[in-house]
């Protein structure tokens, strides 16, 4: 009615509809359709694949991983869609079209204007956000901030697009992966798991970076060249000399900073074209 209406539904496909007022809504069991009509209101995806329609007035929708695959149309007005992960790991995929997140989770978003996602604590090897587009998008998961999302927490790893992404870690042990695309790569504190991916990427260090593991560091000049930023560090072409080391061990490369910091560039041999000079560094 015209109130403020709680109403809950049960195991069969419901039909529920808030109409005017702040109502709180939660379908049940079932693949239910949930209508919140006008006010702002609270819905509930609970379990069955649902479709839930937030309408006028500014609308919170709740969704966790035990939840089924749903369709969230925010309608008129600002609305915010919750996402809780599992305990296991998880892996959401982020289908970005330039303004707007559409998909994620194996759900639907029309209409939403901000998404809260909450991975929690993962299973072995920590909860992934991996986008799905051209565009490029930016994340840095020491401030919990990413492209389309009001924040992220909970997430450890990161897979970019096929743009020019800016991927950035935080105090954890990450994995990072630029994926296509000229990408920017920092892993922050931690000893981090890099891979630029395809493309030309730069990889960032600064005081406070950890020990961290480049897998696809490419030392050639032609084509998709990658580089070490270090001018964080005011490291340049008179100093670099004294404050680089470039240690040729075995299969791989190790690059020493300043004697306090590593980075082992995988499959780095030194030999021939594959290895690393000053002209593969970004100096201040």
């Amino acid at each position: 009615g015209s109130g403020n209406d709680a109403l809950t539904g049960d195991a069969l496909d419901n039909r529920l509809d808030g109409q005017a007022g702040n109502d709180i809504l939660d379908g049940g069991a079932g693949s239910d359709q949930v209508l919140g009509g006008d006010g702002d209101d609270v819905i509930y995806a609970s379990a069955g694949n649902d479709s839930l329609q937030g309408q006028a007035g500014n609308d919170t929708f709740h969704w966790t991983a035990a939840d089924g695959r749903d369709t969230f149309n925010g309608g008129a007005g600002t609305d915010t869609v919750n996402l809780i992960g599992s305990a296991v790991a998880d892996v959401a995929d982020a289908k970005w079209n330039g303004s707007a997140i559409t998909g994620l989770l194996n759900n639907a978003f029309i209409d939403i204007e901000a998404i809260h996602l909450d991975l929690g604590a993962g299973g072995p090897g920590g909860d992934w956000l991996r986008y799905t587009t051209s565009f490029g998008v930016s994340v840095n998961l020491s401030t919990g901030t990413a492209t389309g999302f009001a924040s992220v927490t909970g997430v450890e790893n990161l897979i970019g697009g096929s743009g020019a992404d800016t991927l950035i870690g935080d105090a954890g042990v990450n994995k990072i992966n630029g994926a296509d695309g000229d990408d920017r790569v920092e892993g922050g504190a931690g000893n981090d798991n890099l891979t630029g991916g395809a493309g030309s990427d730069t990889f960032v260090y600064a005081a406070g970076c950890g020990n961290d593991t480049i897998n696809d560091f490419d030392a050639w000049a032609d084509g998709g060249q990658d580089f070490l930023d270090v001018s964080a560090f005011g490291i340049n072409a008179g100093n670099f000399a004294a404050r680089i080391a470039i240690i040729a061990t075995g299969a791989d490369t190790v690059v020493r900073i300043d004697d306090s910091y590593f980075i082992t560039l995988k499959n780095v041999s030194g030999d021939g074209d594959n290895v690393i000079t000053i002209d593969d560094f970004i100096l201040g």
